[in-house]
C-alpha cells in the first residue's frame, strides 16, 4: 500500500472527513443526495501536502456518482487544455483566465495569481457570464448587463470599447 493511500486512514483525514461531511450535512453539494455513498473530494492537490491539510473551500462533499462524474469532466478539461495553442489567442493562459473571470463575475473568490493572466481575458470572461445570465433569464438588454459589470472591473477601457462597440451595432 502506498503512502499516499495510507493518508486515507489517518485519524486526522477521518477527523477533517468528517468536519468537511458535517458542514455539507452529509448530503452530495451536486445531486444533494443523502442516501448514497459520499466522498470528501479534494478540489485540487498539491504536490506534498497531506490529504488533511486542505481548507474547507478545497474540500465538497460528493456522493459516489457525481464524483466520478466530476473525474471524468476533469478528464474532458484536460483534454481541453491540452489542445490549447501554446502562443496567441485561445492560448492556455488566456482559457484560464477566461474561466476565472466567469467565476469572479459570479460572485467566487479568483486567487490573485490568476488575476495577473491578463485584464482583457478576466473581463471577456466576466462578460461571458453576464451573457450566460441574461441568456439564462431571457433577457435582452444585454447592453444593461455590460453596464452594471463596469463598476466591477479595473480594466474599464476594455470594457467601455466593448459597449460602445455594442451600443454602435445595435443603433
Amino acid at each position: 500500500m502506498s503512502a499516499y493511500s495510507d493518508q486515507f486512514k489517518d485519524p486526522r483525514w477521518q477527523r477533517r472527513r468528517l468536519e468537511i461531511l458535517s458542514r455539507d450535512e452529509f448530503s452530495c453539494q451536486w445531486c444533494q443526495s443523502k442516501d448514497s455513498t459520499l466522498h470528501v473530494h479534494h478540489k485540487r492537490y498539491v504536490k506534498g501536502r497531506k490529504v488533511w491539510e486542505y481548507s474547507d473551500d478545497e474540500l465538497v462533499t460528493f456522493c459516489d456518482e457525481c464524483h466520478k462524474e466530476w473525474h471524468r469532466m476533469d478528464e474532458s478539461r484536460a483534454l481541453l487544455f491540452a489542445q490549447a495553442p501554446i502562443e496567441g489567442p485561445g492560448a492556455a493562459h488566456q482559457l484560464i483566465a477566461l474561466c476565472a473571470g466567469f467565476l469572479a463575475a459570479e460572485g467566487y473568490l479568483i486567487d490573485p495569481e490568476l488575476k495577473e493572466l491578463g485584464a482583457s481575458a478576466l473581463v471577456a470572461g466576466a462578460i461571458a457570464q453576464r451573457i450566460h445570465e441574461a441568456a439564462r433569464y431571457r433577457e435582452d438588454r444585454l447592453l444593461q448587463v455590460l453596464g452594471l459589470f463596469k463598476d466591477r472591473d479595473n480594466a474599464g477601457q476594455t470594457l467601455d470599447a466593448i459597449i460602445n462597440l455594442a451600443a454602435k451595432k445595435s443603433a
